[in-house]
């Protein structure tokens, strides 16, 4: 397969520079629990991170190859939106990896792209300053509860923008086609109790310091590690949208422009097997396939079918993008603005 030693992955905020190495873009933390157990399996293969955050990696990726430099052998732009748009442009190599017949249509909606980890949108709590009987189990019980203690709530409840985020106004605009008209009713209520940050790890603090009591859709990845964590899971906990439960892909792909096809496509082959999956249960990650061994998941393992069994398969709201659900989003955008001023 040819000697392809090195090469760069992008992802999400820091890079070891070495044109000689595959560069992958990613977030950093999920990868020594996949890596370190490839680079076992290969030990001649290394890599280089370049951790970027949001459509970073769309915008850099473009750059790069327009301007006929090297870019990133692997990508892992996560995020539905810029992985259609990359997509859109035919920037994946349509690779099928070995297990392709055996994963959930969730896993691989698009030639060549796989999703090689799921997350689920939750609410995260803090328990002790949040009474039980104030913890919500869904969106329409948020805005009853919101209703009924509007002090309680008032700028306590913290999210992701969903009116400036992209990813997070796919989610909503999702969460708002599958709960329908009265979507709006419930967010002329949450909405204007919200703070908004851009940052998971932000978030988090902020219910530890008592800043804010509730998280409106926490990756649960976030969730699993902080609880991982004793002195934080004294204080912190988490919980489905029984009424909608948002869960989506992480994606993964090889560009056209990689320089370490062999090598880029060995990866991803490995991440969809067993093993691979199994490894992303120890970053928090969801595994995207249930038939893994429990002997070799994380001991907090959640999967696709646990999730199902918790708030039934018709609450499920699978996170995906597709470009006729761009006019709804920007409408979505203009209505969670006023929605802010209710």
């Amino acid at each position: 397969m040819g000697i392809e030693n090195r090469f760069s992955f992008h992802a999400r905020r820091s890079r070891l520079k070495n044109p000689a190495r595959p560069d992958f873009c990613t977030g950093y933390e999920f990868w020594p629990y996949v890596l370190d157990i490839f680079k076992e399996k290969y030990p001649w293969a290394e890599f280089d991170y370049l951790d970027l955050g949001g459509n970073e990696i769309l915008e850099r990726y473009l750059i790069e190859t327009s301007a006929g430099a090297k870019s990133g052998d692997f990508l892992q732009p996560t995020a539905a939106v810029t992985v259609e748009d990359l997509y859109g442009r035919k920037q994946f190599i349509d690779f099928q990896v070995t297990d392709h017949d055996v994963l959930p249509s969730i896993a691989k909606s698009r030639p060549g792209v796989y999703a090689n980890a799921l997350d689920a949108e939750v609410m995260g709590w803090n328990k002790r300053l949040l009474p039980p009987e104030l913890v919500p189990t869904g969106l329409e019980d948020m805005a009853n509860k919101v209703a009924a203690n509007p002090d309680v709530f008032d700028g306590k409840i913290v999210g992701y923008p969903p009116h400036t985020v992209a990813s997070r106004n796919l989610i909503f605009h999702l969460l708002e086609l599958h709960h329908g008209p009265q979507f709006w009713d419930w967010m002329d209520v949450i909405a204007p109790k919200m703070k908004f940050l851009e940052g998971s790890s932000a978030m988090v603090e902020g219910i530890m310091s008592g800043t804010y009591l509730l998280c409106l859709a926490m990756p649960l990845s976030t969730c699993l590690m902080t609880m991982r964590d004793p002195a934080r899971a004294s204080l912190y906990d988490w919980g489905y949208h029984h009424d909608g439960q948002a869960v989506g892909g992480r994606f993964a792909g090889i560009p056209v422009a990689t320089t370490t096809p062999n090598t880029s496509r060995l990866l991803l082959d490995f991440m969809m097997t067993k093993e691979g999956q199994a490894a992303n249960t120890f970053a928090g990650k969801l595994s995207v396939r249930s038939d893994l061994p429990p002997e070799t998941v994380a001991e907090d393992a959640v999967t696709l079918n646990d999730i199902e069994k918790a708030v039934g398969p018709e609450n499920i709201v699978v996170v995906d993008y597709k470009a006729d659900l761009e006019e709804g989003m920007a409408v979505f955008r203009e209505r969670f603005k006023k929605a802010l001023q209710a």
